[in-house]
């Protein structure tokens, strides 16, 4: 039987004109709602605007629309039509509607839902693909998560109504992720951007971009919406951005101090060392002096870069080993330090120095080296103030990525004075002249782009309040209308004379990694979707990037090979060329493009590989990327076709030999018949007749001999496409001595056998057994008359063959004499009234027919040794 919500749908569409009439009052589609049983029905067309699966319309009250809003609707009066907006999270996106409500005049307890008008979405419309998108309410937990996010970060059956859903914040990241949605709670209206390290059911993490709005659902109701998309790919694109150091450089030089770094060669994870000690230890040998400025130079009384570059603490506190371990033991400790140092000059004089020095992090926390300003005290302590005044600037600028340069002081009563800024200041991205700014720093607020006005000041206070780093990317819009993206960056230190704080920060322009990460993205989407190998190196020619089909072909784990280099990754045989030959175009960034065998996790595999060095507007390099395509069947046809037509081709140039020598041959018996037949025709004589007939019947047997050899030679040509099989060789040795076992003990002859008793070969049985038999009764035939005949059987490996030996004490050949025609037709060396010059030829053809050599060492008088070669295994 139909349900109550059923019936009462018919009956509905029944009372109207149609459903398409119903559906045309809604321009964005219906629903209808029973209270009681709480079951919905949803318009094909609402369907379709929220793009609803099964699954989807299920979980509709619940998870689409949520409690507030479903609260709202059963609030409706009858006979009142009331209007509100709807929030739907959806695949689309996020969907606001315009709805109208009513309760249907047959029935108090049935509630229809028009969709009437399409409202304005609180995110910006945005060139890029936000994937992900979610619901939070004011606990922290998930109304609402979309596919794609529950595809990525969701096991199967997963529940995602707990903190961030199915998905796990990494350690990293967690800060962000409750700043972000304090922030928009207490802001709703505005969107904030973030990005979050996020660790999904296989432990694996991803990094991903989020906008988050606070939004009020049934009018009161706050709830955040969070969407968001994949940058694990953009990420890696940040470190191939050209830093310009220019600024950095002028404000070292202009100090009126010795200013130095010393840096490690790799940053220094604390966790890898077992004790402190032993990281000190580390950092002591390996930190050495990689920049000075000329005043550093002429405080040691250095004439030149390179008498510095290089050096180590020791090199300067030589007399001083107690107080070197105590100050490296106070910069690991405390991350800077204000001292006395007794050190020396280049020339061994000694002077005392008052320093400062900070230790230097990267984002991780890992120690990259020592920033250090010093200045000679050892007549006048007169500069100290001086040094201590110019390490604060110093410490902010070496912070951060180079860029605008400001401090900015704010009084406890919020007045605002820019104390600095630096000479990278353009008033023409910004509108506002260098001196009106000066005097009106907020002037450059109203520069702000409307679309990002409200996310700048929502981050500054915040910042403000929570004495937290403000990192916060924003458009700037000039006169003309033109906009320039910017990225502000700075920390806050109270000032405990005069109260209030001072800001030190950096503002840097992003246009370029704006751009270059939407082509990045583009880039990665197309990259994961093609079945070619992809890969992308750094400067250095290590691995940044993979897509999943070069992984999976390769068998990689990307956290073992990433930021790798590329030539401990990729294998080919020892003597590979092409592989060399691409290594040196990754490092010397030229193009080139190759076929090559390379190893995968089980085998060598053929692959059209070609390297493409990509470069920036500037000329400066970027990146490596490598495209492979995997074409090894089509070159393995392409070898097996080439190596069949060799074959061919052999066997066509022995055939056309076999011939001109039959032809000739019987050619010379027709000859003789002809002859022969004339003469006995014309004889008169019986006496002669008779012997005439005697020399027909040897002419006969002539040609009998000469057909019987066309056909073993045509039979055997017909048998070279046996197969070949795994065969035990003294097994076979033994079989041919079997069947020669008499002309052996007739002869006396000895035979000795030098290889494995388990020696494999892979050869056609037959070709194997009439090669030894040929060999053997060969050594037996042409023995020396004035010994007895000695045989030896000898093996030897090498590149995955197995060379055969079989040497004799015989009469040996004249290799110079006859060497050239040793192994063609009819060719005999010794006057053995059974030689019929057969036997090596078919020898050598039977040998090249399975893939092998053959060859021949021999001396007049003293013996001969024929050695051949076949597979240990079967090429196919």
């Amino acid at each position: 039987m139909p349900t109550k919500l059923q019936s009462a749908i018919q009956g509905f569409l029944n009372r109207s004109t149609n459903y398409l009439e119903v559906d045309k009052s809604a321009p964005y589609g219906f629903w209808l709602l029973n209270p009681r049983d709480q079951e919905v029905f949803l318009s094909n067309s609402f369907k379709q605007v929220l793009k609803l699966n099964a699954s989807g319309e299920r979980h509709f009250l619940a998870n689409t629309l949520g409690k507030h809003q479903l609260q709202l609707v059963l609030e409706t009066k009858g006979n009142e039509v009331e209007t509100a907006n709807f929030i739907y999270p959806s695949e689309n996106g996020l969907i606001v509607l315009s709805g109208q409500i009513e309760r249907l005049q047959s029935d108090d307890d049935i509630i229809l839902v028009r969709n009437i008008e399409e409202g304005i979405s609180p995110f910006s419309p945005s060139p890029l693909s936000f994937t992900y998108l979610t619901k939070i309410d004011e606990l922290g937990n998930y109304g609402f998560v979309n596919t794609a996010y529950q595809s990525a970060f969701c096991a199967e059956d997963q529940p995602f109504s707990r903190p961030f859903g199915c998905g796990r914040i990494d350690v990293n990241s967690k800060e962000a992720y409750y700043s972000s949605l304090e922030l928009a709670f207490a802001k709703p209206g505005t969107v904030l951007s973030t990005q979050l390290d996020i660790r999904g059911p296989k432990d694996l993490i991803q990094s991903t971009a989020w906008e988050f709005v606070c939004l009020l659902e049934a009018g009161s109701h706050p709830v955040v919406y969070a969407r968001g998309y994949d940058v694990t790919a953009l990420r890696w694109a940040e470190k191939m951005i050209s830093l310009d150091q220019r600024e950095l450089d002028v404000f070292i030089n202009n100090q009126l101090n010795a200013v130095f770094f010393m840096m490690l060669p790799e940053p220094l994870n604390l966790k890898l060392f077992s004790s402190q000690a032993e990281a000190m230890d580390y950092a002591v040998e390996n930190m050495r002096i990689t920049k000075a400025n000329r005043n550093f130079a002429e405080l040691y009384e250095m004439s030149q870069e390179s008498d510095y570059l290089g050096l180590r603490i020791d090199d300067f506190m030589i007399d001083d080993p107690e107080g070197r371990w105590q100050m490296v033991q106070a910069l690991f400790n405390d991350g800077r330090l204000h001292a006395f140092t007794s050190v020396h000059k280049r020339n061994g004089s000694p002077m005392i120095l008052e320093g400062d020095y900070k230790l230097l992090h990267d984002g991780v926390e890992q120690i990259l080296g020592i920033i250090g300003i010093q200045q000679d005290v050892t007549e006048s302590k007169r500069q100290r103030e001086q040094v201590k005044s110019s390490i604060l600037q110093l410490q902010k600028l070496t912070e951060k990525i180079p860029g605008i340069v400001f401090q900015v002081d704010v009084s406890p009563e919020d007045e605002i004075e820019l104390k600095f800024l630096s000479e990278s200041y353009q008033s023409k991205q910004f509108g506002v002249d260098r001196e009106q700014l000066m005097e009106h720093p907020m002037l450059v607020i109203d520069q702000v782009s409307p679309k990002d006005y409200s996310t700048v000041l929502g981050s500054i206070i915040y910042a403000s309040r929570n004495n937290t780093e403000l990192d916060v990317e924003f458009r700037v819009q000039n006169k003309m209308g033109e906009e320039f993206w910017y990225r502000a960056k700075a920390k806050s230190e109270d000032k405990p004379d005069k109260g209030g704080k001072t800001w030190f920060g950096i503002l840097d322009s992003v246009d370029a990694q704006k751009n270059y990460e939407k082509q990045q993205f583009k880039l990665a989407q197309i990259a994961r979707s093609t079945s070619d190998l992809i890969l992308v190196l750094n400067e250095n020619g290590s691995l940044n990037w993979v897509n999943k089909a070069g992984a999976e072909f390769f068998n990689w784990n990307l956290r073992e090979v990433i930021e790798r280099p590329i030539q401990q990754l990729l294998q080919a045989e020892e003597k590979s060329g092409e592989l060399s030959l691409l290594l040196q175009a990754i490092e010397r960034q030229r193009n080139y493009e190759a076929k090559m065998q390379l190893r995968t996790h089980d085998d060598l595999c053929w692959l059209q590989i070609r390297n493409k060095p990509i470069w920036n507007s500037n000329g400066e390099f970027l990146f490596s990327l490598i495209v492979m395509k995997d074409i090894d069947q089509e070159e393995m046809k392409n070898i097996q076709m080439e190596s069949l037509l060799n074959l061919s081709s052999d066997q066509n140039n022995r055939l056309q030999n076999f011939t001109h020598i039959i032809s000739h041959n019987i050619r010379s018996h027709s000859a003789s018949f002809q002859g022969l037949i004339d003469t006995i025709e014309a004889s008169k004589d019986p006496k002669e007749k008779e012997e005439l007939w005697s020399y027909l019947k040897e002419v006969s047997k002539g040609l009998e001999s000469t057909i019987r050899h066309l056909n073993e030679i045509i039979v055997f040509n017909q048998s070279l496409n046996r197969n070949k099989q795994n065969l035990n060789l003294k097994t076979e040795i033994n079989r041919v001595l079997k069947i020669v076992a008499r002309d052996l003990d007739a002869n006396k002859a000895e035979l000795t056998f030098d290889f494995e008793p388990d020696q494999q070969v892979m050869a056609v049985k037959a070709y194997l057994e009439s090669i030894i038999m040929n060999l053997i009764t060969n050594a037996l035939r042409y023995r020396h008359p004035e010994r007895d005949p000695h045989i030896s059987v000898s093996c030897e490996l090498k590149d995955e063959k197995v060379f055969i030996h079989f040497r004799d004490n015989g009469q040996g050949i004249d290799l110079e004499k006859y060497g050239s025609k040793l192994f063609q037709l009819y060719q005999t060396f010794h006057n053995h009234p059974q030689s019929r010059g057969l036997g090596l030829y078919m020898l050598k053809s039977q040998v090249e027919a399975m893939g092998g050599e053959i060859g021949v060492e021999s001396t007049v008088g003293e013996g001969t040794c024929f050695y051949f070669s076949l597979p240990l295994s079967s090429e196919e």
